[in-house]
């Protein structure tokens, strides 16, 4: 985002759908009832729940790097960055899109499993 002075707004995303998303509001709501009843008895409780749930739904969104790749320049910062160059012809650009894909998803399997590990901890 600083380098490009781009906001997160401007990257494609991919989010949690609906049906998460409301189970996730419901088990919310419910943590809160039992913790706090007071306060979600009130007349802001459930309400300013709902509503910084509501502003907080991209915590719930990463980068959509399938469409990313596909947004013309992405390749070439990319490559930048690893100090390459994406080569003119489009072999040279697909194979460099397929290396590029593939160092990113091993980043993100990195990520999952460390996620999936801290849910495990979570649980029990």
């Amino acid at each position: 985002e600083d380098v490009l002075n781009l906001t997160a707004d401007d990257f494609p995303k991919a989010c949690a759908d609906e049906d998460l998303m409301d189970l996730l509001l419901k088990y919310s709501l419910e943590a809160e009832r039992i913790m706090v009843p007071e306060f979600f008895e009130s007349d802001m409780g459930e309400v300013v729940l709902r509503s910084k749930f509501e502003m907080e739904r991209d915590a719930f969104c990463a980068v959509d790097y399938d469409a990313l790749w596909k947004q013309n320049g992405w390749l070439d910062f990319f490559q930048t960055l690893k100090g390459g160059n994406t080569g003119t012809n489009k072999e040279t650009k697909e194979k460099d899109i397929a290396n590029l894909k593939e160092e990113v998803w091993e980043e993100i399997d990195d990520d999952m499993e460390d996620a999936q590990r801290h849910r495990h901890f979570i649980r029990h």
